[in-house]
């Protein structure tokens, strides 16, 4: 279980890394204008990495109905959330605020339809392992 969640966590950190590193490159290139903006893109590409990369766990985490890797995927979908209520509500742009919060809205919709749907399967996938 230990090396489940450390070969996740060393995942989601080397991608985030990638993605950090490249906008920062970009950044180093551009000009004044375009700073504010690459680094909106730079946070807000680091949240929607985490997102899909949390849905990616929750997916496999139920197709081999595995419990800890769901709920490793939770946790990163719960620290993906905070994130954007928290620190992108501030640090964004506002067309890349509109972006974060429309896309969150879309997934948690999507989210709830699916839960309500079906919701006795999942609840059923959550709790067996």
């Amino acid at each position: 279980m230990v090396f489940v969640v450390a070969a996740n966590f060393f995942t989601v950190w080397l991608f985030s890394f990638e993605a950090w590193n490249y906008f920062g490159r970009q950044i180093a290139l551009a000009g004044r204008g375009s700073i504010t903006n690459l680094r909106s893109a730079q946070n807000l590409s680091l949240t929607g990495l985490w997102i899909i990369y949390a849905v990616g766990l929750l997916v496999v985490g139920i197709a081999r109905r595995w419990r800890l890797l769901r709920i490793c995927g939770l946790v990163l979908l719960a620290v993906s959330i905070i994130k954007v209520f928290a620190y992108d509500v501030w640090a964004l742009q506002t067309i890349y605020r509109v972006v974060a919060f429309a896309g969150l809205g879309l997934f948690l919709l999507g989210s709830g339809y699916l839960y309500q749907r079906f919701g006795k399967a999942v609840k059923g996938l959550l709790k067996n392992q």
